[in-house]
């Protein structure tokens, strides 16, 4: 039997979208619980380390995203079970959390000028060193996604942290920026082009 599992985060996309998409390509029955700001501050004090996303299994309260990605991601089958594998998936992830560190940090500062100087920063010297690695990744491989042809969580992180910087809300960032980087573009086409993702985002804009 399933476990019961509540999602809890706020009504954003954020840290929570990719386990909700994890959820939706690999078929996990979830709730999607969504707080206002009001609602948080009733309910941070009850959570492990004040902070979201939460995960509820059977009434038990688990917190920290990448381990409820893995979670979530073996109920779904979409992390790997041979151990090498798994550190290759992990790999992935952890330079997901690395890049979205960069521009959260610029997200802090204050000082436009700082700021803009902080995400040029980002655009020229910072991601274009991971993105090598990234690349380098995808090709190793030789398929459609980071461990070949078996869609995992890296793929599915990735293509959320990229599509987030594409959006056009991050001043500096432009929406374009994948055009450089055509492997990464390739894959975020692809994990975009997944009915289930489709779904997932169709889902997203009629809720708005």
């Amino acid at each position: 039997m399933a476990p019961k599992l509540e999602l809890v985060y706020f009504d954003i996309a954020g840290r929570a979208e990719p386990l909700r998409l994890i959820c939706s390509i690999g078929n996990v029955e979830f709730t999607d619980t969504r707080l206002s700001k009001e609602e948080w501050v009733q309910m941070k004090p009850q959570t492990p380390y004040g902070q979201l996303p939460i995960l509820k299994v059977e009434g038990k309260t688990i917190a920290e995203s990448n381990a409820i990605s893995r979670y979530l991601g073996r109920l779904g089958k979409l992390y790997p079970e041979d151990p090498l594998a798994a550190l290759e998936c992990d790999e992935i992830g952890d330079v997901m959390e690395d890049l979205g560190q960069l521009v959260v940090a610029s997200m802090k500062e204050t000082d436009n000028a700082k700021k803009m100087e902080m995400r040029n920063v980002f655009l020229t010297k910072e991601f274009p060193t991971f993105a090598k690695g990234l690349e380098a990744r995808l090709k190793e491989h030789n398929g459609d996604y980071f461990l070949g042809q078996q869609l995992t969580i890296a793929d599915i992180k990735m293509y959320t942290l990229t599509k987030w910087f594409s959006m056009g809300v991050l001043d500096g960032i432009p929406q374009n920026f994948l055009d450089d980087y055509p492997v990464l573009k390739r894959h975020s086409e692809i994990i975009d082009n997944l009915p289930k993702v489709k779904e997932w985002n169709s889902k997203c804009k009629q809720q708005k």
